[in-house]
């Protein structure tokens, strides 16, 4: 199963507050999923949770008449689409459809704003498993109800969330692992947003890993790369006879080099007696690359 899908079973067994909470929730159904004709509303979902969910709601004189049938979506799939259609009643009219309506949504559910939130998830809602990326959309039938997701998103909740077309559509979509978290905490779903939490953090210690374990292994390379000059020039002024030319501390810094090839220049710095810098360690090395490009050309 899907992240996406237990999160809608999870939502859909969750607690519902009150009839104000229910009303909200049926109505965001609706403005994402439904279609009317005449006094007839019809929902169509994918979601038999989603399905078991509205028929629950209802109930206590919502809507009458009500009508349940499945088909397949496609011949070439075996998802099963499944329809309700109900006739409107005056309860529903007046508690749930007139507070959706394009002059009235902007300030019909201030107490129970999370619930209308949770229903359009319920009906057009999908989120990337959190273990391959960051990425929520609420893909709505027109521009009008996506800008109007994206209002409540950014005006009430303060997430970063935009509108673009696809298709037949209009996507609102959230990025980010912060904001698909604060979107989850905003719609209720307690169980998935700890799942989401946990792949979020178990991500970034394998990323940290990574990152450290690619950092070292540059360092690695840098290291073997500068020792490789420094044993080749020390090799030239031995051959040449310079090395003890240059003094002691150029000679004992040498002798370290050739006993500890894999240290690097600050590893080196320390084993000197007395102990130097690592900056006092890098100049007398530059000192010998120095002296052996006299005697013979060594790549920098």
């Amino acid at each position: 199963m899907s992240f996406s899908s237990k999160l809608k079973t999870e939502l859909c067994k969750a607690k519902i507050e009150g009839v104000a909470a229910k009303n909200a929730l049926i109505a965001g159904i609706i403005f994402s999923i439904g279609k009317a004709d005449g006094d007839v509303i019809t929902i169509g979902t994918e979601s038999s949770d989603v399905v078991k969910l509205v028929l629950k709601l209802l109930k206590n004189g919502l809507g009458t008449d009500i009508e349940l049938n499945g088909d397949e979506s496609s011949p070439f799939s075996k998802k099963m689409i499944y329809g309700i259609s109900f006739r409107v009643t005056p309860k529903l009219q007046s508690d749930v459809l007139d507070r959706i309506s394009e002059s009235t949504i902007g300030h019909s559910f201030d107490e129970s704003l999370d619930y209308f939130i949770r229903g359009v998830f319920l009906g057009v809602g999908s989120v990337t498993n959190p273990q391959k990326g960051y990425h929520m959309e609420l893909s709505m039938k027109n521009e009008w109800r996506a800008m109007c997701i994206n209002r409540f998103l950014t005006v009430h909740y303060d997430l970063v969330s935009k509108v673009l077309p696809r298709k037949n559509s209009y996507i609102c979509y959230l990025k980010g692992a912060e904001n698909i978290s604060n979107f989850l905490t905003i719609i209720g779903a307690v169980s998935s947003f700890f799942e989401f939490e946990d792949a979020r953090v178990l991500k970034q210690v394998r990323n940290n890993i990574n990152r450290k374990i690619n950092c070292d292994l540059a360092n690695i390379n840098k290291i073997t790369d500068a020792a490789l000059i420094q044993t080749k020039a020390i090799a030239i002024l031995k051959d040449a006879g310079k090395l003890k030319k240059l003094g002691k501390k150029y000679e004992e810094i040498a002798a370290l080099r050739m006993e500890y090839p894999e240290l690097s220049i600050a590893g080196i710095a320390e084993l000197t007696d007395p102990p130097i810098t690592k900056s006092g360690c890098n100049h007398r090395f530059n000192k010998i690359i120095e002296e052996a490009k006299k005697i013979k050309g060594i790549e920098d």
